[in-house]
């Protein structure tokens, strides 16, 4: 099982990733550079993964959005909506999905502000466990 990450609150621009500055576990089926948002999973196995964090815009009642992406395109299904009723309030989002990478491949993940403005994050934590 591989545990990522960001306690403290990061502004991501649209467009940006979500960074992860804290390994909590790691084994060799995922790469990754602490303080990066990018995520390197490795050929021929099934992935669970597991994103969950505080969601914050800076307007009341507009809606921000995060998603994850594979090699920089948004992953259909996952995208994680909120819309908070005061500026800067923060929501609870999470998804859950599985992905398998084919033989010989690896695929970059990320978990990406697909909005138009900046959002703010805290407490994110990505968990990435190996199904095979």
């Amino acid at each position: 099982m591989n545990e990522f990450t960001n306690i403290a609150s990061q502004s991501i621009a649209a467009g940006g990733n979500c960074l992860f500055a804290e390994t909590v576990s790691k084994d060799c089926s995922v790469s990754h550079r602490t303080g990066s948002g990018l995520f390197t999973l490795h050929g021929n196995k099934k992935y669970l993964i597991n994103f969950s964090g505080n969601l914050a815009g800076a307007t009341a009642d507009t809606e921000v959005d995060l998603a994850f992406t594979v090699n920089g395109e948004v992953l259909a299904g996952t995208t994680m909506a909120s819309t908070p009723a005061a500026a800067n309030a923060e929501n609870n989002v999470s998804k859950t999905f599985t992905l398998t990478v084919p033989c010989s491949c690896c695929y970059n993940i990320a978990v990406e502000n697909i909005g138009t403005a900046a959002v703010t994050v805290s407490a994110a934590s990505l968990v990435i466990s190996s199904l095979d």
